[in-house]
């Protein structure tokens, strides 16, 4: 039998948590209700799926968009490369 190899998936919960307690922050102008993951998907124009795998750490958005990311999320691009040590 085979063995199987580690799984070289990265791990990505700074930046998860990170959006997820900015997230948590943002208030909905109207009800003043903290912003839903789908509010947060469809000003980015991404699967609600797809931003929380981000906000639970398995996946990361890609580089040329971290930008939007961090204006969706009010914050600078800066701090999200910080949390994935780039800077």
């Amino acid at each position: 039998m085979k063995r199987r190899r580690p799984s070289k998936r990265r791990d990505y919960s700074k930046l998860g948590i990170f959006l997820k307690e900015a997230r948590e922050d943002l208030r909905n102008e109207v009800t003043r209700k903290p912003l839903s993951v789908a509010d947060i998907a469809d000003k980015l124009g991404e699967s609600k799926s797809f931003v929380y795998q981000v906000e639970n750490g398995t996946r990361k958005p890609k580089d040329s968009k971290m930008g939007m990311w961090a204006s969706v999320y009010g914050k600078k691009h800066q701090e999200l490369w910080k949390r994935l040590d780039r800077i």
